[in-house]
């Protein structure tokens, strides 16, 4: 996890909307672009249409560079967190002390009385899994994964 911005309505007086989204999204990644590097995919929550559809037509108007791309979120989110967590442990996994709200949200995530994560706490969580759910196969050593978690999708 090397860069972070977070926006929330609940927490700003001028709110904002999907067509607000895109360009602020744009200009995080073309702050990415010159720090880390280009990524030319960016992930979107595929149950977000509104923001997904503001991305396209950002892309059709302006021809930026990025693939904007529904998040591809069929690994279960117990399976997810097991996943970051056996990175974690085997060092395959790092966070930057400067992404604060990352940080925050993983120090305050927690479980339900059956057991299963809670739905809240984790939107900074959800966005970075949206990034590497598609590659989750290629990180990390998984004959030391796999002992570490058991029943992981493969």
């Amino acid at each position: 996890m090397l860069e972070e911005e977070t926006y929330n309505n609940r927490d700003s007086e001028a709110t904002f909307s999907p067509s607000d989204v895109i360009p602020m999204y744009y200009r995080f990644l073309e702050k990415c672009k010159e720090k880390w590097g280009f990524c030319r995919t960016a992930y979107i929550d595929s149950a977000d249409a509104g923001t997904i559809a503001e991305a396209n037509k950002f892309k059709r108007e302006t021809g930026c560079i990025y693939d904007f791309v529904g998040a591809w979120k069929k690994t279960k989110i117990i399976t997810r967190i097991q996943l970051q967590q056996s990175w974690m442990k085997t060092l395959n996994f790092f966070i930057l002390d400067t992404c604060k709200a990352y940080i925050n949200e993983l120090d305050t995530y927690s479980y339900d009385e059956t057991g299963q994560p809670e739905d809240g706490n984790d939107h900074s969580i959800n966005g970075c899994q949206y990034a590497w759910l598609p590659f989750k196969d290629k990180i990390g050593d998984w004959s030391l994964i796999k002992e570490l978690i058991k029943g992981a999708d493969d």
